[in-house]
């Protein structure tokens, strides 16, 4: 229920039980309104904090705060709204999400730590929880080991897309290595003869590695399309994504030509710079 709402008007949305405190322990910030504060009384039983998505949802107009709102039989007011966060996976849009204070509902406690002497401060808090006698065991977690676990299996697909393209990388250059020396074996004769006729050997150079350049700038135009709509299929499972911009495939194969030149040019400069009487002999 909220203030102006049409009757046939329905809206799914997030609700999430915290206490004093949520707020500024996460630092979330306020777009309008107020936190929850020990000041006010009636903010256990009656206030409620949303965020933007949920006033935009709802067609509320500025101020928001004041409106009434309420689910579950509960008929209080708006006494903040928070700006959007993300509170789930990246795979899905922000949702509406309310925040309602509902002690009986409270299944964990946040707290904020530094980072300089973590295993003092956990038996600290250890010895703490043991003190108050709950009745449960002590169990805890890091908040960013919670948020790395949301994208456990994107970080493994990384490193095997990281593995594979080495290993496909150094075969490939392997490969131009083994057919530049064949390639160059195959043309000493001529490489000889150009030499005689007053080539130097960087001309040489560059018209043996022409060859590699067409085939490998054939290529790059052959993966272009396969690798776009690859990304394009992967990134469709997130609602928020980035574009795949078209200086990413320029600098693969920036890259690409760079690592084949280099692979190349060693052996054609070999061969480019050899005696030309020796390559005129040669069988």
């Amino acid at each position: 229920m909220w203030e102006g709402r049409p009757p046939d008007a329905k809206m799914e949305i997030k609700a999430d039980f915290i206490d004093y405190d949520y707020i500024e322990t996460f630092e979330i910030p306020l777009v309008e309104g107020r936190s929850f504060s020990r000041e006010y009384s009636a903010d256990p039983e009656t206030a409620f904090i949303v965020n933007e998505e949920a006033v935009k949802r709802m067609g509320l107009e500025k101020p928001v705060v004041g409106k009434r709102f309420g689910f579950w039989n509960i008929d209080g007011q708006i006494i903040g709204v928070m700006k959007d966060a993300h509170f789930q996976a990246l795979h899905y849009k922000i949702e509406p999400l309310v925040f309602k204070m509902f002690p009986d509902w409270l299944r964990r406690m946040y707290v904020k730590i530094r980072s300089d002497n973590v295993s003092d401060t956990l038996a600290s808090l250890e010895k703490t929880w043991k003190e108050m006698s709950l009745g449960y065991p002590f169990e805890y977690r890091f908040l960013d080991e919670d948020f790395h676990n949301l994208y456990k299996s994107e970080a493994r697909l990384g490193k095997i897309f990281q593995s594979f393209a080495a290993l496909a990388v150094f075969i490939a250059c392997l490969g131009l290595f083994g057919l530049a020396s064949f390639i160059a074996e195959q043309r000493t004769k001529e490489i000889g003869i150009r030499k005689v006729l007053g080539s130097s050997t960087a001309r040489i150079v560059a018209l043996l590695n022409r060859e590699f350049l067409n085939c490998i700038a054939a290529a790059n135009l052959i993966a272009w399309p396969i690798a776009y709509f690859a990304m394009q299929a992967w990134l469709q499972k997130f609602a928020y994504r980035a574009n795949i911009e078209i200086w990413i495939f320029l600098l693969a194969a920036t890259l690409g030509l760079t690592v084949a030149l280099l692979t190349v040019s060693l052996q054609t400069l070999r061969a480019a710079s050899a005696n030309p009487v020796d390559s005129l002999k040669h069988e």
